[in-house]
This record gives structure tokens, C-alpha cells and sequence, in this order.
């Protein structure tokens, strides 16, 4: 395995290196922190709390086939006793909402890199694959239902992913549907394919917070995910030999339960960022196209495009 020139034999070499290499692509910490300014919302979400009733079913539902995150506990072992451990990881988890506080245990991530289809000899042909801690994952669960429920109203129309009843195949109907009009009345369409470099690991946590908050995430829940995206570090384990932890400055957690719906709240302003064209995304990816019939149309596709390289500059509108 080589990087840059270098090799590295053992497999604790590995390890650091590819831990080095994953970490690359973070954003570093904001020096300044954001204004939150009040926000004209009626409704907003400022406290969770669970049931046992709520965390016993969501330990019988976890699958036993799920891998042990840093702490090394095991799926089978909270299923098998959910009836004895609900109580107690039910009061664990309120005193974690009520405070805004989470476990500093739950913030680590075991990361299995996994090859793509490139020389597996080489770091840069690597995706890490993050394995965070099962009881995290059950109050993420909990969690995600809720804010799920209370943003859902307030998600953008034509973001198709990560979304109950929607995917990519309803995403693909609908350009189908308006590059089929275009053509019907003799125009052709012209498209533009944007995928974001490094997603969901260069989303910036403070600009994250604002989003959350404009959304009506407040007081204590707010907090919450304040302490949640800070102070989380990663490591990468092969062979049974691991790195040392390094931080992890930016990104929503992958592998968590509310990483996809806090990436959907950061990008979900993005459709509005045009004025002539249209914007259907799939998470990170996302087409912006127009109908043409002369060159102004394709002047205001331009415009359009610059607008949305200058909003993802800038970090979505904020």
C-alpha cells in the first residue's frame, strides 16, 4: 500500500496512513462562531424525550448482523436483553437530551476502509466506512424520528433523496416528465450534472447548527446536536491493529442514523438559489436544466449556474 511514494507494510502503518488520508478532507475548525439571530418561526423543536416502551422496540428491532462500534458492544447482546437494559439507556438517553450532552464514547468511529474498484495498492482507492457505537445509534433513531417528523413540512420539494416515498426513480420521472414537454413542443433541453466533492464530509458543523436553527431547532435540542458534531474523532482498524484517533473537523457522522437528514437540512436551500431553471437533487447529486429556445435561454441557464457555484461557495446561502 503506497501513498505519495511511500510504502507501508505493516498493517498499524496502514492503518495511520489511510486514518491520515480520510482526515485530509475535513474542513478545519471555524475561528469565528455564527450570529444564531431569533427566527421568525411559530413552531419550533427545542426538547426530545423517549420512552422505555420506545427504546425496548428499537432494541428487538436491531439486526444482529450489524457490526460493534469502538465500545464493543454488540447488537445481539442489546437485543437479547432489551427488556433488562431499556430502563436504564431509556434514563441515560433523557439525562443526554436534557443536558445537551453527548458521551464523549459515542463520538468515536471505528473506520474499515474498503477498496473501490481501482489498485487496492494504492490509499487514495479507498473509502472509509464508519462504525460508530449501536446504543449511539438507538438514541439516533429516536432522534431522527422526531426531527424527521417536524422538518418534513420544510424539506424542498424536489429533493428526492433519503426521503420516505421518494428515490432516485422519482427523481428521474420528473426530468423525464419536462424534458419530454420540451421536446413535445420541438424545444431541446440543456442539462448540467452537479455532484458535490467530498459531500458529506465538508459540510462545516457551525453552518450545520444555522441551518438547524433556521429550520426551528432550538434551545436544549440545538445544544444537543451542538455536542453531538464537536469533539468527534475517528480511527481506522486493520487487521486487528488500529490507528490512534484523529479528529473529525467538519461533515455530518457517516453511518450514523441522522447524518443523511442533517445533510438534507444543509443543502435543502440550494433549489432556490436559481431564478430560471430547475433543480432536482438526490442528496448530493443534482441536475440543473432548462429548456431552450433561443440564446437568452441559455444565457439564464449560465446566470443560473453561476449562482449555484457561488451559493456552494459560499456555503449555501448562509
Amino acid at each position: 500500500m503506497n501513498m505519495t511514494g511511500e510504502k507501508y507494510n505493516s498493517s498499524s502503518a496502514k492503518a495511520g496512513a489511510l486514518n491520515k488520508y480520510f482526515a485530509s478532507v475535513f474542513l478545519p475548525k471555524p475561528t469565528t462562531p455564527l450570529c444564531f439571530t431569533s427566527v421568525s418561526k411559530l413552531d419550533q423543536l427545542d426538547t426530545i424525550t423517549v420512552t422505555v416502551e420506545e427504546v425496548n422496540a428499537l432494541l428487538c428491532n436491531l439486526s444482529t448482523a450489524k457490526a460493534t462500534g469502538p465500545d464493543g458492544i454488540s447488537a445481539r447482546l442489546l437485543k437479547k436483553c432489551s427488556g433488562v437494559l431499556a430502563p436504564s439507556l431509556t434514563a441515560l438517553f433523557n439525562m443526554s437530551l436534557s443536558l445537551g450532552k453527548v458521551p464523549a464514547e459515542w463520538k468515536q468511529a471505528n473506520v474499515v476502509p474498503v477498496p473501490k474498484s481501482g489498485d487496492p495498492h494504492v490509499i487514495s482507492d479507498y473509502r472509509p466506512i464508519s462504525l460508530l457505537s449501536l446504543i449511539s445509534k438507538v438514541l439516533e433513531h429516536a432522534i431522527h424520528v422526531r426531527v424527521s417528523a417536524f422538518v418534513k413540512p420544510l424539506l424542498h420539494d424536489r429533493q428526492h433523496g433519503f426521503r420516505t416515498g421518494r428515490s432516485c426513480i422519482t427523481q428521474l420521472l420528473g426530468v423525464i416528465h419536462n424534458v419530454g414537454k420540451a421536446l413535445d413542443s420541438g424545444k431541446e433541453t440543456d442539462m448540467i450534472y452537479l455532484d458535490f466533492s467530498k459531500a458529506f464530509d465538508s459540510v462545516p458543523h457551525d453552518k450545520l447548527l444555522f441551518k438547524l436553527h433556521q429550520f426551528g431547532i432550538s434551545g436544549i435540542l440545538l445544544n444537543w446536536f451542538s455536542d453531538y458534531l464537536k469533539e468527534r474523532k475517528q480511527r481506522v482498524v486493520i487487521d486487528g491493529f488500529s490507528s490512534t484517533y484523529l479528529d473529525v473537523t467538519s461533515g455530518v457522522p457517516q453511518g450514523s442514523m441522522i447524518g443523511p437528514l442533517l445533510f438534507l437540512i444543509y443543502v435543502n436551500d440550494l433549489p432556490e438559489s436559481v431564478n430560471y431553471s430547475l433543480v432536482p437533487m438526490l442528496a448530493d447529486d443534482s441536475e440543473c436544466f432548462r429548456s431552450i429556445d433561443n440564446s437568452q435561454d441559455s444565457t439564464l441557464l449560465q446566470s443560473d449556474i453561476n449562482s449555484l457555484c457561488l451559493v456552494v461557495y459560499l456555503g449555501l446561502k448562509i
